[in-house]
Order: C-alpha cells, then structure tokens, then sequence
C-alpha cells in the first residue's frame, strides 16, 4: 500500500514541478557536486547540512526498446525508489526525544520533495538524489511538522547579574557529553526548569530557520569566551551566533541527552544578557560536543 502511494505521489510531483520551481528558487538547496555522503554512501545527519537527502535506484524495463522511453522510466522509478526513503529518513528526524513525525506529516514533507541531481551508469540505470530542507517558511521539513503555540515569556533571572550588553548569541560547550540532536530541544538549569524552549520563540523564526544549530567541537576552536571564527555554510554555522557569541559550559544532559543542563548562575547570566541583546529571541543558540549521536571528534 505504501509503495501505491508512492507511485500516485510521483505523478503530482510531475504535475506540480513547474508551480514549485518558483517556491524552491529561494529556498535552501545544495548544489550537486556539494552532496555529502557517507563512507556508506548514505547521506550525512540532518543536523550537519539542515537538510534531509535521500538517494533513489531505478532501472529501466527490459521489454521497452525506446532508449528515451527507457531513460524517461528508470528515473521515475528512482524517484518512487527516493521517496521511499527519503520517507524513511524523514521518519527518523526527532522533533523531541520522545516524538517523531506521523505518517500524515511525512506525506506532507515528501510532496516538498526536490529532485536535486541525476545520473544514468552505462546499462541505463537511473540514480536521482532528492533532498527537503529541514528550515524554510515553505516545502520544509519544519513547516510540515511544527505547530505555532501561545509564546511564553522567558523566565526572569533568579538573582540579578551586570550585563555587558555586546554578546549576539550562546554558545552551549557539551564537551565530551553525547549529544542527541532534536528540532526542538531546550536550555535546562540544574533545578531542571528550562530557560529557552520552544514555547518561548516565535513559531515562524523557528520554522524559517531553526531555533538552535550543532556543531562538533572539534570544527570549532575556542579561545576564552571567544571563538575563532572558520569559513562554514549558513544554516547550523557557527554564523548563526555572531562574531561575539557567550560560551557557557554545561554541567549534563537531561536523561535523554537532547538538553544541556547548566548551572543556575549560568543561566542568570544568559538571561540577564538576553534581557538586553535579545539573542534568544533570535534563536542565536549553537550546542556544540566532541559526541553528537555517535559522531566524535
């Protein structure tokens, strides 16, 4: 039964291409020849690129003699073949620890699909490379799953803390604690009361472009509360918290490992210099490990 809908959901993507090349000509793509895959030739975590890659197979019919028929029908079964698992992997994507996407969202996040790259070997065989971007207003792997909710405000800090006023954005160092990525984790103090979530970010930010971003230790290099800056893509790039962003160390991780843990004053601090330069707001937030699911550097 899956694979019928599959087939079905391959002819309205034939008919919409043309209606969605508009909608995808701002959003986030990756080039072909910037595709990364595994050792094992799966594609890279989510998290790494903010988009979700999957690669179809299909081979023509033995009984077509039609060279450009046979080409036409080894990528449509490509293409059945990529949603398939791009479906898969879309399944795989936790929202928390605890949830990931129904099969009614999953529908929703394939139509958005885009084939991004073909390739035909000598006997015919049709290899396409389809992708969804986890962020973006539209066709996005966010917009399908995330739900706007009545914002909260953010907790007020528990004692007060002089402020500098000049950070644009958090840094929270894991060190060696292995972290578990999610859409939408959250900053916990040690008295377990979360300090930024979800609830307190308007919807739409996170959805155009995430409310965190992760990135493994070893791409980084810190410096005192500073960190020097390499050349990385937008997205989960250190970019997204600024040339003078606050590195705080956490303590743990929740029993899940998808939320670092800090201590109370820390968490006075990032909410005290929040109040003036508002980077929370702005999901300026980087978790950073040596670990991030089984990944070490």
């Amino acid at each position: 039964m899956r694979k019928i809908f599959y087939i079905l959901l391959f002819f309205i993507f034939i008919v919409s291409s043309v209606v969605e090349a508009e909608i995808f000509k701002d959003s986030y793509t990756i080039e072909s020849n910037d595709i990364q895959f595994t050792n094992n030739n799966e594609p890279v975590n989510w998290w790494q690129n903010d988009v979700i890659i999957a690669r179809g197979y299909g081979k023509p019919p033995s009984n077509v003699s039609n060279s450009r028929q046979n080409k036409y029908l080894a990528k449509q079964a490509a293409i059945v073949d990529g949603y398939n698992k791009l479906a898969e992997a879309a399944g795989k994507v936790q929202i928390t620890a605890n949830s990931t996407v129904v099969n009614i969202e999953i529908n929703a996040i394939i139509v958005g699909a885009k084939v991004i790259s073909e390739e035909y070997d000598d006997a015919g065989n049709c290899t396409v490379t389809l992708q969804v971007p986890v962020y973006g207003v539209r066709n996005s792997f966010a917009s399908a799953v995330l739900k706007p909710t009545n914002r909260e405000n953010f907790p007020m800090p528990s004692e007060n803390v002089a402020t500098l006023g000049t950070y644009t954005g958090v840094v929270i160092d894991c060190g060696d604690l292995e972290l578990n990525p999610v859409l939408t984790p959250s900053i916990q103090r040690v008295d377990n009361e979360s300090i930024y979530s979800y609830n307190n970010l308007d919807s739409s930010k996170v959805i155009a472009k995430g409310m965190i971003g992760y990135k493994l230790k070893g791409e980084l290099i810190s410096s005192g509360n500073y960190l020097l800056l390499g050349a990385m893509s937008d997205g989960n790039s250190i970019n997204r918290v600024g040339s003078n962003p606050l590195v705080i160390k956490a303590v743990g991780l929740n029993n899940d490992g998808s939320c670092p843990i800090i201590s109370n004053d820390d968490a006075n601090l990032i909410l005290s210099e929040n109040q003036v330069s508002h980077f929370l707001d702005d999901g300026s937030v980087i978790f950073m490990s040596n670990r991030i699911l089984g990944m070490r550097m």
